[in-house]
């Protein structure tokens, strides 16, 4: 996932006490690129693919609440990320599946075009998934970052 222009942070707020943070986020414009595979139904149509994804979301918000606890490694306080939660609301979304039907270049461009026609839709339905994958990457990158940091130094002020 990446964002090609600067996002706009604000509405952070944050409670370590109760271990929680949440924060609301605009994305001028963020792409997922990534591979598919579908055999199924979306706008009650069928549909069958396998192959690359490139979905562009405009003006996103997103608002993220956050859930972690305070673990000891090594006898030094970490934040890790428990759980997570993301909206995502668009203005706009614009989704291209290559090689659907097996690659029939006319069933795929008529699917295609019926996916951005309906993209409101398309969004609410694949939403969830979307979600989870950013959610996944996520905590993990958090994880990480807060294992090799302790408490004290990514977030100081909080515990002098």
């Amino acid at each position: 996932m990446s964002t090609t222009r600067h996002s706009k942070q604000y509405d952070f707020r944050n409670d370590f006490n109760k271990g929680s943070n949440s924060f609301l986020l605009t994305v001028p414009q963020l792409k997922v690129l990534g591979t598919y595979n579908i055999s199924g139904q979306i706008l009650l149509l069928p549909i069958r693919g396998t192959g690359n994804i490139n979905i562009i979301l405009v003006d996103a918000k997103c608002m993220v609440r956050n859930n972690f606890a305070n673990q000891k490694i090594n006898g030094v306080d970490h934040f890790l990320l428990t759980s997570a939660t993301v909206h995502l609301d668009p203005k706009r979304m614009y989704i291209y599946l290559d090689n659907l039907f097996d690659g029939d270049k006319r069933l795929g461009d008529e699917m295609n075009k019926l996916l951005d026609e309906n993209w409101k839709e398309v969004f609410d339905e694949i939403t969830p998934h979307i979600a989870a994958s950013f959610l996944e990457m996520f905590k993990g990158i958090i994880n990480a970052m807060s294992k090799q940091f302790p408490a004290d130094i990514l977030v100081p002020e909080i515990l002098s």
